[in-house]
């Protein structure tokens, strides 16, 4: 009997972790992180991983700002470049 409640519980509170990482998930990309910035998912995590990498939990929020700008002026660069006139 005392298997059967564990069971549930493990199923619970499974379910309670993967709602949490999912409402957590959603905010912070969606709100803090990529809202403003447009950025695609992949790019978002990639700036995660690499500043919290390199810089540790302060890389969290230095990664992003570092890919935003790098995004950005990419973006410029090429605008200017469609810009141009050809001849």
């Amino acid at each position: 009997m005392r298997f059967l409640y564990a069971r549930q519980w493990n199923k619970g509170s499974s379910l309670y972790s993967l709602l949490a990482v999912a409402i957590a998930d959603h905010f912070i990309r969606l709100v803090l992180i990529g809202g403003a910035a447009k950025l695609p998912f992949l790019w978002v995590l990639l700036g995660i991983l690499g500043g919290v990498e390199s810089f540790g939990l302060v890389g969290l929020f230095v990664g992003l700002v570092v890919l935003a700008a790098i995004v950005s002026l990419w973006d410029d660069g090429i605008s200017e470049q469609s810009n141009e006139p050809t001849g």
